[in-house]
């Protein structure tokens, strides 16, 4: 299965898929949470996580982690 990225609000039950994420791998938060950091597809990408497609960065065929700082 491929591996995708998932927010789950702190007062619901259930995680929801966040689309466009698919193959998603080591996710890091922006400074204001509203957005994420991830590589998939040998790309580093970034999304709004409250909806939007991903935003390509830059090319990561070999990613080893991320942060975001302000």
């Amino acid at each position: 299965a491929e591996s995708r990225l998932f927010v789950r609000e702190l007062a619901a039950l259930e995680p929801v898929v966040v689309v466009g994420t698919e193959g998603a791998k080591q996710p890091f938060w922006s400074p204001d949470s509203k957005s994420v950091g991830f590589f998939a597809r040998g790309k580093l990408m970034t999304m709004a996580v409250d909806g939007g497609a991903p935003v390509t960065i830059a090319d990561a065929p070999d990613p080893r982690g991320g942060t975001w700082s302000a």
